[in-house]
């Protein structure tokens, strides 16, 4: 459909949908008849008759197409730019064009987007070019700005000449414009786990993205939840909840806090690696089925869900194979489960795929070893059931360590974690399914070794034979860590190679970049675990 209306400054009768060509479209009229031309224009707009393509008779010289206004996601590579690609001819010679012009605009973030398209040889090059050039000045115009004289680029989508316009210069004196500040309403979060390692710093992050968050904290009320919390923040609510309890264990006033939620991050998790098996799925597996539940039963139909896993997911694959992929995509790929805890957040996972399958955005957040904080080198008060703490402090109680050439630490800074899960979360363009928030960043094994006898400890390489007889002699005197070390020491590769590409590019585009470890980090962590009276002095451990 289009309208008949003026072509340049050629005339139209209204109702008539016909317009007398004019050769004078590329000449200048003064700009104090522009805003009048405008207002005439519209109202020649509002009264034209809608005619159907394929009327019989006279056609209208010109058609408008507007296709309305956009707003392109928070993601810079979808930046609005003419593509460098030639797609192709979309009409052939011999079609019929229908108009000798036809202009299309849209509004892309607030800037006007325009193409023309002209029939040759009827309306040649240089009159389109004047046709372009006169509507940019007459934009301008409007918004008391000039125009550059539009550029003409070799390849368009439609086989015409597509024209775009520098951005308009200012005016020559312009008034000061008011400083504009953008106001967004705050996302709604529901938080579990903020008592733990992993959500505290994850309820930082949200709050310091500008989130409302309501922590579902374990406690008979709400004063009570709140007190486990300990902090006060704008922005933060606290609500007595239990996910291992029907309907979340939620008073009638937490519960309408509750779902009122347009993001629910699920973080609370039990991360012993050696406990009961039903203890662990009982919290793991049990936890996010009912809280699933929870958010069918209160119709919260375009909530987006996030549940914090592990990459422990991936298990281990049978030495003899060869290197498995572990991807963003991948879940079942022939794994073993080497500790109780792998194997229920891998059941975890796959009940929040299956919830996932009938259409609902859910998002799955996997990382190895959490570690201290990038900058404090803090960890937390569950350092006891940590693997890599655990097998540490059977070193310095041993005075030595393995020889172990090609083996790796990869620490993912608990800080940078929580930011990389935090922009997901308040990402609402982006893509639902899995993400490595893991570093890309790796540590030799006997690289930090050396980086923990720079800090003080008294501490050697041994190969496999010292190493064992240096563990025998500090059993005597620390039987359980020793032997906790040796179990640690015992258990097999994974031989399991994570790809977090994928993610890894989300995060930098979101402005989340995980660091490398060095020694000066490393040797925070180590003060903050000695301090923290786990790990021995420097100086006080090894024979």
């Amino acid at each position: 459909m289009a309208a008949g209306t003026e072509s340049g400054t050629g005339t139209a009768e209204p109702g008539t949908g016909t317009a007398e060509p004019d050769t004078r479209i590329a000449e200048r009229e003064p700009d104090a008849g522009i805003a009048a031309r405008v207002s005439r224009a519209e109202l020649r707009l509002r009264r034209a008759r809608l005619l159907p393509m394929d009327i019989g008779g006279p056609r209208p010289e010109a058609a408008f197409n507007f296709l309305g206004t956009f707003r392109l996601p928070a993601e810079p590579a979808l930046g609005w730019y003419p593509a460098a690609e030639q797609v192709g001819t979309a009409r052939c010679p011999s079609g019929d064009p229908v108009y000798r012009l036809r202009l299309t605009a849209r509004i892309v973030e607030g800037r006007l987007v325009t193409d023309l398209v002209h029939a040759r040889p009827d309306v040649p090059d240089t009159q389109a070019d004047g046709v372009m050039a006169r509507f940019a000045q007459v934009v301008a115009a409007t918004a008391a700005a000039t125009a550059p004289r539009p550029v003409r680029l070799a390849r368009s989508t439609s086989g015409q000449p597509l024209h775009t316009g520098a951005p308009l210069s200012p005016p020559p004196s312009p008034s000061p414009s008011p400083t504009v500040r953008v106001v967004r309403e705050p996302a709604r979060v529901l938080l579990t786990g903020a008592t733990g390692y992993v959500g505290g710093h994850l309820l930082d992050a949200l709050l310091e993205r500008g989130a409302q968050v309501t922590c579902l904290v374990r406690g008979e009320r709400d004063e009570d939840a709140a007190g486990r919390l300990r902090r006060v923040s704008p922005g933060l609510r606290v609500v007595a909840g239990d996910i291992g309890r029907e309907g979340l264990g939620l008073s009638a006033a937490g519960r309408a806090l509750a779902r009122d939620a347009q993001v629910v991050v699920h973080a609370a998790a039990d991360v012993r690696l050696v406990a009961p098996p039903e203890e662990l799925e009982r919290v793991n597996h049990d936890g996010v089925r009912r809280l699933l539940a929870w958010i069918d039963a209160e119709a919260m139909g375009g909530v987006r869900f996030h549940h914090i896993s592990t990459l422990a997911v991936a298990g281990g694959i049978d030495p003899a194979a060869p290197n498995r992929r572990f991807s963003e995509a991948d879940l079942r790929i022939g794994q073993h489960f080497r500790t109780p805890y792998e194997r229920s957040k891998f059941l975890a996972e796959e009940a929040v795929r299956a919830w996932a399958a009938s259409g609902r955005r859910c998002h799955i957040h996997r990382s190895g070893h959490v570690a201290a904080h990038s900058r404090t080198g803090a960890f937390h008060g569950g350092i006891a059931t940590n693997r890599v703490y655990q097998t540490l402090r059977g070193y310095l109680l041993a005075g030595a360590a393995p020889r172990l050439e090609g083996a790796t630490f990869a620490f993912s800074h608990v800080d940078t974690v929580a930011a990389g899960i935090a922009a997901l979360a308040l990402y609402a363009d982006a893509a639902p399914g899995a993400h490595h928030v893991e570093t890309p960043h790796q540590v030799g094994h006997d690289e930090l070794v050396g980086w923990i006898r720079r800090s003080g400890h008294r501490i050697e390489l041994r190969d496999a034979k010292d190493f064992a007889a240096a563990l025998d002699r500090a059993e005597g005197d620390h039987p359980d860590e020793v032997r906790l070390a040796v179990a640690w020491s015992l258990l097999e590769d994974r031989n399991v190679r994570t790809d977090s590409s994928h993610t890894l590019a989300v995060l930098d585009r979101l402005g989340v970049r995980f660091t490398a470890p060095t020694p000066r980090w490393w040797a925070s962590a180590l003060a903050w675990a000695t301090e923290s009276g786990f790990l021995p002095r420097p100086g006080l451990a090894g024979h």
